[in-house]
């Protein structure tokens, strides 16, 4: 799913939405990030690799 900055700004202050990091662990830890231009996570996100099963 694909949303817009100011709607995520927005969730991370709404109790009942949950945002989710699908990256590995070294991009959302900042270890190792050859894509974005900021290295880790969005702070309040949780990270579920979307690899796992």
């Amino acid at each position: 799913m694909l949303v817009h900055i100011e709607e995520v700004k927005v969730a991370l202050h709404d109790d009942k939405t949950k945002l989710i990091d699908a990256r590995d662990y070294e991009r959302y830890s900042g270890q190792k990030d050859e894509v974005d231009p900021q290295a880790g996570h969005i702070p309040g996100a949780d990270h579920y690799f979307w690899g796992t099963s």
